[in-house]
């Protein structure tokens, strides 16, 4: 089923689970117009009686294959006007396939897998041993920030209270 803006004349194709919902409110990709969708209605046409010689000649009669429809230089047949879809802005561009990985360039002396690579001759022990030592300063550093903190904390405790007088319960849970 198709609904179209009755705003900007965009039109959308909805699924048959959607189609089921129907009436709803319905918001314009497009142009952001606001308007009640509603179910088409069907045209209600009383079958015609089948007169079973007939249908048997014509079925027999009948050609296998679909008729031929007529194009036009567009692609098109004639009297049907092609889907309109809303421009998103998104250009996907052209499929190029499935992504592929290169593993990085190896300039900096480490393997691929981001391990220091050990040289021929020597035992690589002092880029071992920098990139040791930078953790512990990391580490030692983040310890004393913390600290730094907690003795502020206690410290500065009557202009925090009265600051922000909730932690004025902290403080007496601390004997402060």
């Amino acid at each position: 089923m198709r609904i179209t803006c009755p705003i900007c004349a965009a039109q959308y194709q909805l699924p048959p689970e959607m189609a089921m919902r129907l009436p709803t409110r319905t918001r314009c990709a497009r142009c952001g117009g606001e308007w009640v969708a509603e179910a088409e209605p069907m045209p209600h046409t009383a079958p015609e009686p089948l007169d079973r010689t007939a249908a048997a000649d014509s079925a027999i009669a009948a050609p296998a294959t679909d008729p031929v429809v007529p194009r036009t230089e567009t692609g098109d047949a004639p009297g049907i006007t092609p889907e309109i879809t809303p421009d998103t802005g998104l250009d996907t561009g052209p499929d190029t396939g499935p992504a592929t990985l290169n593993p990085p360039a190896e300039s900096n002396g480490s393997s691929a897998s981001g391990l220091p690579r050990s040289r021929p001759g020597g035992s690589g022990g002092s880029a071992a041993a920098a990139q040791t030592g930078s953790a512990i300063g990391w580490w030692v550093g983040s310890v004393v920030l913390v600290v730094l903190l907690i003795a502020l904390f206690l410290g500065f405790h009557r202009a925090i209270g009265a600051a922000w007088p909730p932690s004025v319960r902290l403080y007496r849970i601390l004997g402060l």
